[in-house]
């Protein structure tokens, strides 16, 4: 990926989609292609991926989601199962939640993404 404008702050991107949502995003772009491997081509996620606008977020929230995100980024990945499990990981996407007023949604984003996430490890 590359930005496509000088303006974009990498460091929240990077965090954006790294966050519940974004992760949502991108999982919803690909489809299983064997043995849990997720398929996504460079053209599909340059017609299709979306991203919050963090356009829309006073600069507290922004630091916050930074803030936040510094603790994964300093840790390795986990499975995604654990990963969601996580407490770092849930207090990351809770900061992104609330930042953009849709932390209701939560619940609904995370069985979305489990849903999606299981369809693709059961191709084979």
């Amino acid at each position: 990926m590359t930005k496509n404008n000088d303006n974009v702050d990498i460091e929240l991107a990077h965090a954006l989609l790294n966050s519940l949502l974004g992760i949502f995003f991108i999982e919803m772009l690909g489809f299983g292609r064997g043995e849990g491997v997720l398929d996504l081509s460079a053209s599909k996620l340059q017609e299709s991926l979306k991203m919050l606008d963090y356009n829309l977020l006073s600069q507290t929230q922004k630091e916050a989601i930074i803030e936040s995100f510094k603790h994964l980024l300093h840790r390795n990945v986990k499975p995604l199962l654990q990963e969601l499990g996580s407490e770092d990981r849930i207090s990351f996407d809770r900061t992104v939640l609330n930042a953009f007023n849709i932390s209701n949604q939560e619940t609904n984003i995370k069985a979305s993404l489990l849903d999606l996430y299981n369809i693709r490890k059961s191709v084979r």
